[in-house]
């Protein structure tokens, strides 16, 4: 009979590179959703944005529980805050240039 269950090294270095991934998305996300704020002249471009941005955050959101450490989950979490935050003023900002 085979070991599936990693060991503490193993789950430690996975749950790291989890921290990274989702870090990384959620700060692409966040550049994107700034950027896009400004471009209110090219209502395709913001929504395409805007679009790419939702995906990352429901991404993130999902992710989430499956990180373990809980100082990094925390500082996740009000990344994806501030993020949604962000998504709310390009969500506004884009059905009012659509008008």
């Amino acid at each position: 009979m085979s070991n599936t269950s990693k060991s503490p090294e193993q789950h430690t270095k996975t749950d790291r590179q989890l921290i990274g991934a989702i870090n990384y998305e959620l700060s692409r996300g966040l550049q994107l959703a700034l950027s896009a704020e400004g471009w209110a002249r090219d209502a395709d471009s913001a929504e395409a944005a805007r679009l790419r941005v939702e995906r990352v955050l429901d991404e993130s959101v999902i992710l989430l529980p499956a990180v373990d450490n809980r100082l990094e989950r925390r500082r996740l979490e009000w990344k994806v805050l501030q993020l949604e935050q962000v998504l709310n003023r390009l969500s506004t900002s884009v059905a009012e240039s659509s008008f």
